[in-house]
């Protein structure tokens, strides 16, 4: 269990910082706008800082269940 709680904060965790240098990459070949490679590294952020609580919340209702 602590093993696959690891799992799941290490994925959030890189998905939300992995793109972020990788944003004047995106901009140069695949000819996207900074704001809307801007938004999408963001919105991956915001999605990580949701996430994150909710494997928290569902890892406490699994420890009283062992």
């Amino acid at each position: 269990m602590a093993f696959l709680l690891f799992l799941f904060h290490f994925f959030v965790d890189w998905a939300s910082s992995f793109p972020a240098p990788l944003g004047p990459y995106f901009v140069e070949h695949y000819h996207l706008s900074t704001k809307t490679v801007s938004a999408a590294i963001t919105a991956l952020g915001f999605l990580g800082s949701l996430t994150q609580p909710l494997f928290a919340l569902w890892a406490g209702r699994m420890s009283n269940h062992l």
